[in-house]
């Protein structure tokens, strides 16, 4: 039986359970007083048999059975003795109706006690008997304690249980107002973990890790929306003023058509930053859901490379490339707009004569991606910010440079779904040599010098293609 309330099914199943105990014992101890009382009427009654007996084998001196018979019994015994033939020789003074045993044996019936027995000289039959109203009342008068006692014990047990589940569960009703506390506005609020008992503060740590999930969640919604809309309406500013300006001087051809190139900027401005949006927004629902095949990813590198040179030449940028041939598993599209986004991320940072190094080596059982550039750098405090949505470590030149402030955030997205890792660490401002590790079968490349100034390096790591799957492409 189930019950909606634990109260009830605490008080409810203690209660069976010691209705059950006490049924076991009273079957016991009753069947142990019966058998107690019962033996001691028998042994009466066998003593009985053995003074009947020893009057059958005496001298008569003058006297009939019965008379001989009731001077050794007592009055309230019952007793009948049958010669062979079956004659009844001897009956006490109570009228009964009584008939020949078959069989030596000790029965039960009416509340009396009989004892069937051969008669002296082995010859007839000795019937005594007396009543066992009394043992059958002391019986009763037990069973009848029996129940009183063990209702109020399963009353008791019932209220015991249901306050003691009550004391119980009062911890979880303090951990259930708190839940309920936690609101937009209360979502600092954490259950006093030192104050539950031992059972449950594994349930009172995993709910306040959800709490600080939960808040950590509203405030990056609130930052995200809060970015999203600024970053929004600076560019449908600029289209609104420009639009009204256009039709201002809607005589002026030129002026015209600067202004509505002006709009197609901003407006595309927003198509960026609405995508990254979608991307995002696809990634976090876990909604993305795209075919995955073996990739060499030194040829991806390249590939994407050598369609950013020109890019690298405009600014000034030298690209580096060193590493073998490294496989991994993923969508080809999704690892290449990794590459080009730290690319480009690499070649908008750098310094005038700069340099972007990458390079891509096994590394235990990943496969590592490594881009740094020689530029800007950032600062301690910056590095943690940089995979944030909207995050710029320099504002106004990224948003010169038309980016939306999302390609890190879905850099790191796309890694992750790839079960991988990214990290940005600071580049030490010296001379130093990438040492590239290869796969077992690919011959080691050569070390490649490259000078930094300060910049960043971003570290990609994605779980290695085995050597049996990767010779299968």
């Amino acid at each position: 039986m189930m019950f909606r309330s634990i109260r009830v099914s605490l008080a409810f199943w203690l209660a069976v359970i010691l209705l059950g105990s006490i049924a076991v014992l009273g079957v016991v101890l009753h069947r142990e007083l019966r058998a107690t009382l019962y033996r001691e009427c028998d042994a009466q009654l066998e003593n009985w048999v053995s003074a009947v007996r020893a009057i059958q084998g005496a001298p008569a001196a003058g006297q009939s059975l019965s008379d001989r018979v009731r001077t050794v019994l007592p009055e309230a015994a019952r007793y009948a003795v049958f010669g062979v033939d079956g004659r009844l020789l001897a009956e006490s003074t109570a009228p009964m109706e009584w008939s020949v045993p078959t069989r030596a044996a000790t029965v039960t019936v009416d509340h009396y006690r009989w004892r069937h027995a051969v008669g002296g000289r082995g010859q007839g039959w000795i019937l005594v008997g007396r009543s066992v109203r009394d043992e059958n009342h002391s019986i009763r008068q037990f069973l009848i304690t029996l129940l009183v006692t063990s209702s109020g014990i399963v009353l008791l047990t019932c209220a015991g249980g249901f306050v003691l589940a009550s004391c119980v569960l009062a911890p979880t009703k303090a951990i259930a107002a708190t839940a309920q506390r936690i609101a937009a506005k209360q979502l600092d609020e954490r259950i006093d973990v030192e104050r539950v008992p031992a059972e449950l503060r594994p349930m009172a740590v995993t709910l306040n890790e959800s709490f600080a999930r939960i808040e950590t969640a509203f405030a990056t919604q609130a930052a995200f929306t809060a970015d999203a809309s600024h970053e929004l309406r600076t560019p449908l500013a600029v289209i609104v003023a420009h639009l009204e300006l256009a039709a201002m001087h809607i005589g002026d051809p030129e002026d015209v058509a600067e202004r509505l190139r002006i709009c197609q900027a901003a407006a595309l401005r927003i198509e960026r930053i609405v995508n990254g949006l979608l991307t995002l927004a696809r990634a976090d629902a876990g909604s993305v859901s795209v075919p995955y095949v073996p990739i060499e990813l030194g040829e991806l590198v390249r590939e994407h490379v050598q369609a950013m040179t020109p890019l690298a030449a405009a600014r000034d940028v030298s690209i580096e490339v060193s590493g073998g041939q490294v496989f991994v598993h993923g969508c080809r599209d999704q690892l290449g707009e990794v590459v080009v986004n730290l690319l480009d991320n690499a070649i908008r940072y750098n310094r005038p004569s700069g340099t972007v190094t990458i390079s891509i080596a096994y590394e235990g059982q990943h496969a590592v991606l490594r881009v740094a550039d020689s530029g800007i750098g950032l600062t301690d405090e910056q590095l943690p910010k940089v995979f944030g949505r909207f995050y710029r470590a320099d504002a106004s030149r990224s948003r010169s440079d038309g980016s939306s402030g999302l390609g890190l955030a879905i850099i790191r997205s796309i890694v992750e779904q790839h079960g991988g890792t990214i990290a940005v660490e600071q580049a030490p401002a010296v001379e130093q040599t990438a040492a590239v590790e290869q796969a077992p079968a690919v011959e080691q490349a050569p070390a490649v010098d490259r000078a930094t100034a300060g910049g960043c390096e971003f570290v990609v790591r994605l779980p290695r293609l085995t050597s049996a799957a990767s010779g299968k492409l």
